[in-house]
């Protein structure tokens, strides 16, 4: 790398040597006052040998290797690598990884599309049953779909990806009424197939088969825990878990088409198990998600309404908490949102939605110090949470943090081309905003405009009020850039947008700016007058809380158009409602 040639994976088996090598004598590999020194250092000096620290010849043979200059004379892969320091230690590894298992979905072996749903369905059902096991973490289920994002992945990269200590895996054969379960769980850091499990019955004994595979699990990773505790209540039926599963597949999507139809089947679910958790939970999932796209306040209602009904039938469940916090916080019950996120968080430790929606409530209330540490906490959880980037970024804008805003705002752009499960779609346009104020105007321009090609190809459920966003900050950023052209047309395309999509969530907001934004660059007095007949009334247009689309930024931009017109003393009054919307921290 420093020599400028090409690298492979094994300058990082190069790397681990340096690690294990310093770990392992207490000095460093290649030593050095300043970087350049140890720069030097890497490309001439000869290795002390770890035999003279006191560790046996056969270390010095293992690092020479690792730390061989020409890449031809290192180990292969790291899997060799390890392979030679596991055989030096006797096989004992030690890990500091914590005492979680992620469940994956299992293959489905019979290969037929219609049986997809017993593979997923059966990975949830156990994963649930383990995260009733005291002292056992097991991963939420969107972290495992972000992490193999549709991707043929095996054990090992996905604990990798996942950074936990087990995974476990198999496959489900459906023969007709006959059914087979083969499951293997992989123990990460040393790679090794720790327990096997194969059962065999029928799809009326289903739920036996994953009750034993849970115990066997349980009883592996934790045995000196009490067996594992099943929910209380009716006996469960193949057809409720049946239509239960094949809905959650479609709302796990998080896709508008695919909404009414895992409504629809969670439905049915309730109709035949009327307390059925998650089927319960699923209805206020699907509620909560409609409501980003229809701005519909019943919408809200109904998902607090079937979130509320889920916990009373399994108050041990974190889903259902989440999307009442959710649902809460939309209804600006902040207090109550930020609770029931809690909740959540207890039930389910590594899920990173009950984190989320605490920092959304936080954020939207106008706490935005603790908004941000609960994004910080929720990233931890989720590094690939686009959204939570997005609100970290938004948090460290509104506090005036701008390269942290920029660096936040960067990650998020870099997920939308990942490919991951979930990501957003026009983030450029928040990036475009930060920048501007930054004072990097061709950076801000240009981010705007490649952010809009980004959502127009998109079909995201924030997909207009992001379009929104971009139009708006691409307006700014050409008026603060003299191009009075340019910042007419953005403000003019905002216009008709959002006219055509009062509904979109916090369009209201844009719609004011749009207008202020227009009256600048014209100098209309009749622009700025609708602007701020739109943001007194409020008629006709959503208002609710959004990136970029807050109070303060709203009355900010009247306040400046305002002063452009030569009217001060409305625009003090905007600059005061401004300074009271302000975020604390």
């Amino acid at each position: 790398q420093l020599r400028g040639l090409p690298v492979d994976a094994r300058a990082d088996v190069f790397a681990a040597g340096a690690v294990l090598y310093e770990a392992a004598t207490g000095r460093p590999a290649f030593p050095g006052a300043t970087a350049a020194e140890r720069m030097a250092a890497l490309l001439a000096d000869t290795v002390t040998p770890p035999s003279a620290a006191g560790l046996s010849p056969e270390w010095d043979a293992l690092l020479k290797r690792a730390l061989s200059r020409e890449p031809a004379g290192r180990y292969p892969t790291a899997s060799a690598f390890l392979a030679e320091v596991r055989r030096l230690r006797g096989g004992v590894v030690a890990s500091a990884l914590p005492d979680t298992v992620a469940v994956v979905d299992f293959a489905n072996v019979s290969g037929n599309p219609e049986d997809a749903w017993i593979s997923s369905g059966v990975a949830e059902s156990v994963a649930s049953d383990l995260a009733r096991v005291p002292g056992l973490r097991v991963v939420a289920r969107e972290r495992i779909m972000k992490a193999t994002a549709g991707r043929a992945l095996d054990a090992l990269e996905i604990g990798h990806a996942l950074g936990c200590r087990w995974v476990l895996s198999g496959g489900v054969q459906r023969a007709g009424a006959s059914l087979r379960l083969t499951a293997r769980l992989t123990e990460v850091p040393t790679g090794l197939v720790v327990s096997s499990e194969k059962l065999d019955g029928t799809m009326d004994s289903i739920f036996a088969m994953q009750d034993r595979l849970a115990e066997a699990v349980a009883a592996r990773l934790a045995p000196s825990a009490p067996e594992v505790a099943t929910p209380t209540g009716p006996e469960p039926t193949v057809r409720a878990y049946e239509r239960y599963a094949r809905g959650k597949r479609l709302a796990d999507r998080l896709q508008k088409g695919t909404f009414d139809e895992a409504q629809e089947l969670f439905e049915e679910t309730i109709a035949i198990e009327p307390r059925h958790a998650l089927a319960l939970a699923g209805l206020a999932k699907v509620h909560a998600m409609k409501f980003t796209y229809t701005t519909d306040p019943s919408e809200l209602d109904l998902a607090a309404a079937y979130a509320r009904r889920a916990i009373e039938a399994d108050p041990k469940t974190g889903e259902p908490y989440s999307w009442l916090a959710y649902a809460l916080f939309r209804q600006h019950r902040y207090p109550e949102a930020i609770a029931a996120a809690e909740r959540a968080s207890t039930l389910e430790a590594s899920g990173s939605y009950g984190p989320y929606f605490a920092a959304c409530a936080y954020a939207a209330s106008g706490d935005v110090r603790r908004g941000l540490e609960y994004f910080q906490q929720t990233v931890a959880l989720d590094s690939g949470h686009g959204f939570a980037w997005l609100g970290l970024g938004w948090c460290h804008l509104s506090l005036g943090s701008l390269d942290e805003a920029i660096w936040c705002f960067r990650k998020v752009v870099a997920l939308e081309g990942s490919g991951g499960a979930g990501p957003t779609a026009g983030a450029g346009g928040a990036l475009a905003e930060a920048l501007r104020v930054s004072g990097d105007l061709n950076a801000a321009r240009e981010s705007a405009l490649s952010a809009l090609v980004s959502v127009d190809k998109s079909d995201h459920m924030y997909r207009d009020t992001f379009r929104g966003i971009c139009l708006a900050s691409l307006g700014r950023t050409s008026l603060q850039m003299g191009d009075l052209e340019a910042a007419r047309a953005a403000f003019g395309q905002l216009i008709a947008h959002l006219k055509g999509r009062p509904r979109a969530l916090g369009c209201g907001h844009l719609m004011v700016q749009g207008l202020a934004g227009l009256a600048r660059v014209t100098g209309s007095a009749g622009d700025l007058d609708r602007a701020i007949a739109l943001a007194t009334n409020r008629e006709g247009y959503d208002f609710s809380w959004s990136w970029s689309c807050s109070e303060g930024q709203t009355c900010n931009e009247l306040a400046a158009a305002c002063r452009a017109l030569g009217r001060p003393d409305e625009a003090e009054t905007w600059e005061t409602r401004a300074r009271e919307s302000a975020p604390r921290g």
